[in-house]
This record gives C-alpha cells, sequence and structure tokens, in this order.
C-alpha cells in the first residue's frame, strides 16, 4: 500500500517536473509580458499575457495562446484595444488609448493619463498622473521595452472599460450556436440520413444516436469556426444573432417548438431526429433571445481599413496646448439614436493662436487677393495637401476623428455607408458657420480657405473651410472624393465650395443606391455646411449644371 502510493507520488512529481520544466523553457525562449491592475483598495488583479506572436502584440487570458485561452485585447500600431461588446451583441476591438515609445500612456485625448517607471526593465510599476500605482508588468527573458511599454497601456486603461462593463472575457459558449447549427442540419439532414441509413443497417436503434452525433459535431464545427472568425472582427457572429433572433417575436418560437413536440411525436421514426434537432435548438434559443429582429449591417467593411493614430510626439517644456470638444450627439440624433458620444482633440496654442502664428502665416490665402480661377484652384490644392505643424496635429485629428466614427458604427451597429453620413454630419453639426470677412481668427480677410486643423481648432468657417475639412476625412478614409465648386443662390457666379464622392470599382465600401447622384456618372453631392444633409441630398439653390471640381 505504502509503495504504491510512494509511486504515485513520484509519477505526480515528475509530470510536476516537466510542467516546471516547460513552463521555464516557455520564460526563456518566448516574448510575453504578465499585465496586473492594483485596484483602488490596493488589490493586484492579473489582466492577462501580452505576447508577442509573429511581430504581432495580442493579449490573452491565460499564459499558454494554445491552450484553453482566449484573446481580450490587441495592440494596433500604438493603439490598445481590448475586446469588447456592442449593442448588437458583435465582439470588436475598442481603442481605449495609446502609448509612446518612452513608457508613456496617454487617452483618446492624447491626454496622458499614466506611465511606466522603468520602461527599460523587465519589470515596470505603472503609475497615474499623481504617482499612484495603477499596475504592473513583468516581462519574459526575451521580452524589450517596446513589449513592456505595450503592456503598460494595458494596465493603466483596461480597468475603464471594464467599469463600463463593456469588456468581458471572450469564451464563445454552445448555446447560442444551437438555433444555426439546427439550421444547417435541416439543410443536410437528406444525405446525413442516407449515409447514417447505411452505416447503421444492422443497429436500427443507434439510428437515432448517430443522427444526433451529426448535429452535434455541427456544433463543434460552427464553435470552432465563430472562435476564429471572432478573432478576427469577422461578421459571423451577428449572422449567428440574426439566426436566433429568428422570426423576432416569442411567440413564434413557442409556436414552433409545440410543433416540433406534436411532429416529434406522430412523424416517422426516420425523420425523429429532425424535429428533436428543432426542439432542442428552439427550446435553447429561449434562454438567449436578444430582442426583436433588426436587419442592420455591422461596419466589418471598415475592419483594418481605419488609419491608426499616429503616436503623440513628446511636448517641449512650457508649451501649452489647447483642448478642443466635439459632439457627436446632432449626427446620431438624425439616426433615431439618443446618445452624447464625445471626442476632444489637442492642439498646440503657438501654432494657431493669432493671424501671425506659424500655420496662418504658411497658409497659401494670406499671399493675396485671388487673380483668377486658376489662382484660386493652386491655393486650394496647397491648403489640401494639409498643414506642417510643430505637432503633426492635423493628420492626429483626422485619425482620431475617423477612429472616433469607427467605434460609433459598431457600438451602434451601424451599416459599412453610414461611416459617410457620421463623417459629414460631424463637420456640418461641430463647426460653426462664419463667413471670412467676420472672422478674426484669420484676420478678417476676404476669402481664405482654411486648413482642416484650422477649421478644428477655431470650430468655425465658411463652406470652402467646412468642405476642406469634409473633403480631408474621406480622403483620408481612402474614399474617391472632389472638393467643387457650385453656384448657390439667383448668380451664375459659382460661389460655394462642396464635396463630391465617386462609386468606383474596388472602393473599401461602395456607395449605396440612396445616395443619388447629381447627375448620372457624376457623383455624390455632399453639403457640408447645412444641417442634415445627408450625401446625394442636393439644397434647392444650388445649380447642379456649374458644378466644377477645384481638386
Amino acid at each position: 500500500m505504502i509503495q504504491s502510493i510512494l509511486l504515485l507520488l513520484k509519477a505526480l512529481g515528475e509530470i510536476l517536473g516537466v510542467g516546471l520544466l516547460l513552463l521555464g523553457l516557455l520564460f526563456l525562449i518566448c516574448p510575453f509580458a504578465i499585465v496586473w491592475r492594483v485596484e483602488p483598495s490596493g488589490r493586484k488583479r492579473k489582466v492577462g499575457y501580452l505576447w508577442k506572436i509573429k511581430g504581432e502584440c495580442i493579449l490573452y487570458d491565460s499564459i499558454l495562446p494554445i491552450f484553453s485561452s482566449s484573446r481580450i485585447g490587441f495592440i494596433r500600431g500604438y493603439e490598445v484595444r481590448p475586446l469588447v461588446t456592442n449593442i448588437q451583441q458583435n465582439k470588436v476591438q475598442k481603442t481605449l488609448g495609446t502609448f509612446s515609445d518612452d513608457g508613456k500612456v496617454m487617452d483618446l485625448t492624447g491626454r496622458e493619463v499614466a506611465s511606466c517607471e522603468t520602461p527599460g526593465e523587465k519589470s515596470t510599476k505603472v503609475t497615474d498622473n499623481s504617482g499612484e500605482l495603477v499596475g504592473y508588468v513583468r516581462g519574459s527573458l526575451r521580452s524589450g521595452q517596446d513589449l513592456i511599454v505595450r503592456a503598460a497601456g494595458f494596465a493603466a486603461l483596461r480597468e475603464k472599460e471594464q467599469q463600463d462593463s463593456s469588456v468581458f472575457d471572450v469564451r464563445v459558449g454552445f448555446m447560442d450556436l444551437m438555433l444555426p447549427s439546427a439550421v444547417i442540419y435541416m439543410i443536410l439532414f437528406y444525405p446525413l440520413m442516407l449515409l447514417t441509413k447505411a452505416i447503421t443497417e444492422n443497429v436500427p436503434n443507434l439510428y437515432m444516436l448517430v443522427m444526433l452525433l451529426w448535429y452535434a459535431l455541427i456544433i463543434i464545427v460552427m464553435y470552432v469556426v465563430k472562435y476564429e472568425k471572432t478573432m478576427k472582427n469577422d461578421s459571423i457572429d451577428y449572422l449567428i444573432g440574426l439566426i436566433d433572433r429568428n422570426i423576432g417575436v416569442k411567440g413564434w418560437n413557442i409556436c414552433i417548438i409545440i410543433a416540433a413536440f406534436i411532429a416529434f411525436r406522430v412523424a416517422d421514426a426516420t425523420i425523429y431526429p429532425l424535429f428533436a434537432v428543432t426542439l432542442i435548438a428552439f427550446l435553447c434559443n429561449m434562454t438567449c433571445f436578444k430582442g426583436l429582429w433588426h436587419i442592420e449591417e455591422p461596419s466589418s467593411g471598415w475592419s483594418g481599413r481605419i488609419p491608426a493614430v499616429p503616436a503623440p510626439k513628446p511636448v517641449p517644456a512650457g508649451t501649452k496646448l489647447v483642448t478642443r470638444d466635439y459632439s457627436w450627439k446632432k449626427t446620431l440624433s438624425f439616426k433615431g439614436i439618443t446618445a452624447d458620444d464625445t471626442l476632444q482633440l489637442s492642439f498646440t496654442e503657438s501654432d494657431f493662436n493669432g493671424v501671425n502664428s506659424p500655420v496662418r502665416q504658411a497658409n497659401p490665402f494670406r499671399t493675396g487677393p485671388i487673380t483668377s480661377d486658376e489662382d484660386l484652384v493652386k491655393r486650394a490644392k496647397e491648403v489640401l495637401a494639409g498643414a506642417k505643424t510643430s505637432d503633426g496635429c492635423e493628420e492626429t485629428a483626422l485619425a482620431t476623428i475617423l477612429n472616433s466614427a469607427y467605434q460609433l458604427t459598431l457600438q451602434y451597429g451601424l451599416a459599412d455607408f453610414e461611416m459617410y453620413d457620421l463623417l459629414l454630419g460631424f463637420v456640418q453639426a461641430n463647426v460653426h458657420y462664419e463667413t471670412d470677412d467676420k472672422s478674426e481668427s484669420i484676420g478678417n480677410v476676404l476669402e481664405y480657405f482654411r486648413y482642416a486643423c484650422e477649421t478644428l481648432y477655431d470650430k468655425e468657417g465658411d463652406c470652402d473651410c467646412k468642405s476642406v475639412l469634409a473633403y480631408r476625412l474621406f480622403k483620408k478614409l481612402g474614399v474617391d472624393v472632389d472638393l467643387v465648386e457650385v453656384a448657390s443662390g439667383e448668380t451664375d457666379h459659382r460661389n460655394h465650395v462642396a464635396v463630391v464622392l465617386h462609386s468606383t470599382p474596388g472602393a473599401k465600401v461602395q456607395l449605396p443606391p440612396d445616395y443619388k447622384e447629381y447627375a448620372p456618372g457624376k457623383g455624390v453631392y455632399c453639403e457640408s455646411t447645412g444641417a442634415g444633409f445627408h450625401p446625394g441630398d442636393v439644397p434647392k439653390d444650388i445649380d447642379k449644371d456649374t458644378i466644377t471640381v477645384i481638386s
């Protein structure tokens, strides 16, 4: 007896030793970092393990990515993106903030919220602006500074998202796969029935069991497919959600369950499995019912196409930053969404403050009066090329707006094409209309096309300033867009500026038929000045025949 116990302990010791050896080799060979969050109570809680695999940084919930672990976050460029679920029950990456190479962590406004104590070491503390400890990071022997500062981003930012109850552990369950798998089972029932009969010809009692095992196999395959697609932000989860909601009324579920039960009792034994699976699927579906069925596309078409926000540049000592607040409330209200999502951008005050500031002086419209149409076009093209600022704020601001709009499409389950609506509405709602001659920030000049960053800084501008901002946003998005002049009102003179979108083969997201072209093959007119105009809406006082492309 004692000898048997000793042999058992010896075997367990050998297994434990091999396990420890493998973990030791893992620590020596693989680059990863363990992320902890320090809660306000002082308790240290593990967030996950940030692995660097084939150049990509992925946060897992356990130490071995290949065994029983889930991907719960990503690093994209300099952005910290945990996986969250939106109101459409899609699992998506949500940007919480950025980090810099020297270990500083910023929120979406560019404000520093935390930093690494020793970013160059294998282990570091993460502290907030007041010096309070908010997290720990410990790296393996092969983890470098790049991995440590990325892990610090999750240590500093992830807790805020969890307080919003948005972050969850992405463990794909089976319950929501029961009904979609049953749909596939129904489609394949006849060939499966023939195959099962051939297999169980001499053992008839096995027929029902084997047919149910086919259903179980389909569920397992769906599980694998869903898991892999979920991790890539593909839209299979949304499709599963639609099937789970099926008709959209619980009464229909109950009717189908009753019908399946009756059919199961009176049908031929050959098709027993079909009604049994239907009964099981709809009973399970009742437990994971997610509300009424409303057909909307998630914005999967933009996944991976939104430009990353550039890494923030170090701010010299004594530099004064100015923040500007923007709201999506009015834009979302046109879609029937009651929300007050906001956005904040930062600018270096010395670049914009006063007509003699560097950005104002560099604007080609300050060189004197416009002498001809060709002169105006030339200057406009220079403005469309973008402003050169000390901190690169124009590119940062445009990318931040696009990322904010993309997060809204995910959060509210908007279709791909509604991104165009959001960007146009953002310009309409957040830039106050003011003619050039009444605008003190630009020196009350008669004609002045602001750079996009100038318009965002001033939060005012006339039709050309607003249209330049819209043009730059669409261009940054990769859309085929033109800046155009057009006659407005009772005049033949082209006195108004707008943008025109084009639907081109191979475009990232095709313009929908609802966006009517102002003339066949000419493009979709976008009015950036007035509020509530959607792409394709042409104001009554616009003479469509006078539209002329500037760039």
